[in-house]
């Protein structure tokens, strides 16, 4: 009985956590980053630390979190070319994650507010390929 309660609380402690941390609408403007790639069927903590490429690339793009609706929209120079549906949004450490609905077999966002963070990626078939922005700003309301 006291394991039920206990893994209650830890679900009600996440839920509100992520609901009391989450602002309603996150905006990422990227003006350069590191795109991070891993060919092999490695865990995603791998990729990073043992990359097979890194290239550093310039952009003019936005992730725009919308949290109330549940999307996410990409948007390229001005234009959007991405809307996809947020389907799940968790606490992980001091993190944020968040799975998003495309096509690749695992696609995430992970957010740190406080240390003003942010790190997209997706997994197919071959492996990982990470967007770290190096150069870019956040905003959220």
């Amino acid at each position: 009985m006291k394991s039920i309660i206990s893994f209650l609380l830890t679900i009600f402690i996440s839920i509100g956590y992520t609901q009391n941390k989450l602002p309603n609408i996150v905006d990422v403007h990227i003006d350069q980053f590191d795109q991070i790639q891993n060919f092999s069927d490695s865990v995603f903590d791998v990729s990073m630390l043992n990359p097979d490429t890194i290239s550093q690339e310039i952009t003019d793009c936005n992730y725009t979190l919308d949290f109330k609706n549940k999307r996410c929209m990409l948007f390229y120079e001005g234009l959007m070319i991405a809307d996809v549906a947020i389907l799940d949004v968790q606490p992980f450490e001091n993190k944020i994650e968040v799975t998003l609905d495309d096509s690749a077999i695992e696609t995430k966002i992970i957010l740190d507010l406080d240390k003003n963070e942010f790190l997209y990626y997706y997994k197919l078939i071959y492996g990982y390929n990470i967007t770290k922005p190096t150069k870019f700003s956040m905003v959220y309301f």
